[in-house]
């Protein structure tokens, strides 16, 4: 890759609301994407140049990919196109083919034993094999109700992802992948196409489809999270592409791709600094609980932000629905529980009900509760919208 594309493709991935989003949360997503991202290319290189160097350094980043999550184990198909497209470009390579064999072996070994340091010494993998049969016969598998464009289906829908990438990553980004998506049709013009069974940009296309793929073919249509591995490598290509067309196309395209990517940029900071509740210009201006719920756009923030609000606003106690784990008190927040996902709380207080009520996009929405408890409030203007997610209704004024 040349230089100009690897910087664009650093300021693409840092740029993306959901990667700016999950890089301020505790949890395993964004180094899921970062070890899928090192393993890919450590796979692709064991299967080029096949060494006991390379395949120990592709057996370390495979490990840590399927250690950090079991999706992580989306490698092995990756693995195994990877060998394929390499093995068409090597017919009859009888040198490679033996090397492979004593790479593949060293990638062997070095999983398992990476896998068994990281399960404690537990030789036998139990642990692992358990938790991977408990998760096939989980809600992965069987589906979780899913909520889109303000329905909601057990098990979810295919076009879920493809929908969700329109509305979490900004239309600047989109302009930029059309751009490359038209580079790639006019670099394979006159059967060129075959030069790229062994072109830079195949491990992260190979790994990047059966990642795309497998979102798709999910029944955990929850957040797109989950499909946040796909990311970093789709801003690879799309840097390629748009490197590609601007070194051919001259300075149109150069100011075209300039102005997407200024546009992108604004787009995503718009949301400062709650990214996770970032909807792109396709959203229309829907709101989020008519729109994207869970945790693609609600996953319990803002509680500081409630705080702040109330005391600009003077106001002591509120009622509250909140889809998270936090504890509110714990945030200084005075307030009536109303129902919620997880229990928040204590009884209420003596005294009258609190004039205002705070509900989380997700239970706005009517998901996760029973009898939906919050229909009435859906179709009522709030009076502010705290921390991206926190809708705050004048409970007076409601009709």
């Amino acid at each position: 890759m040349r230089p100009g594309a690897a910087l664009l493709a650093a300021t693409l991935v840092a740029l993306l609301p959901d990667m700016l989003a999950h890089s301020g949360v505790a949890y395993n997503d964004v180094p899921l994407a970062f070890a899928v991202l090192v393993a890919v290319y450590a796979l692709d290189a064991m299967v080029r140049d096949p060494t006991a160097r390379s395949g120990a350094i592709a057996g370390l980043a495979f490990a840590l990919a399927a250690g950090i999550k079991y999706s992580g184990l989306v490698l092995v198909p990756v693995a195994g196109v990877l060998f394929a497209l390499e093995a068409i470009t090597r017919r009859g390579d009888r040198p490679w083919s033996l090397a492979l064999v004593r790479s593949l072996g060293v990638f062997v070994f070095v999983v398992y034993a990476a896998l068994v340091i990281i399960y404690a010494g537990d030789w036998r993998l139990a642990d692992y094999t358990h938790g991977l049969a408990e998760l096939s016969s989980s809600a992965l598998v069987q589906g979780r109700t899913a909520f889109l464009l303000g329905e909601q289906k057990s098990g979810g829908w295919w076009y879920f992802f493809p929908v969700a990438f329109a509305l979490k990553t900004p239309l600047g980004f989109h302009v930029l992948a059309v751009v490359a998506i038209i580079a790639a049709v006019l670099a394979s013009r006159g059967g060129a196409w075959r030069s790229w069974l062994a072109h830079g940009a195949r491990a992260p296309a190979v790994a990047a489809a059966l990642l795309a793929a497998a979102a798709v073919g999910s029944r955990m249509n929850i957040g797109m999270r989950h499909a946040l591995p796909m990311l970093p490598l789709v801003c690879i290509l799309v840097a390629q592409g748009v490197d590609w067309a601007a070194a051919r196309g001259g300075r149109k395209v150069t100011a075209l791709a300039g102005v997407a990517l200024l546009a992108m940029a604004a787009s995503s900071l718009r949301a400062y600094p709650f990214f996770l509740s970032y909807l792109s210009e396709w959203s229309m201006g829907r709101p989020l609980h008519a729109t994207l719920v869970d945790s693609n756009t609600d996953w319990g923030q803002g509680l500081v932000a409630l705080r702040e609000f109330m005391t600009a606003n003077r106001i002591e106690r509120v009622q509250l629905g909140y889809f998270g784990t936090a504890i509110p008190e714990g945030y200084g927040i005075d307030f009536v529980p109303m129902p919620s996902y997880f229990a928040i709380g204590r009884d209420a207080a003596p005294g009258p009900a609190p004039r205002f009520a705070v509900v989380s996009a997700t239970l706005l929405a009517g998901s996760y509760l029973r009898s939906d408890p919050y229909a009435r409030l859906r179709g009522q203007q709030p009076v502010a919208i705290v921390g991206g997610s926190l809708y705050v209704f004048d409970l007076q004024a409601v009709k």
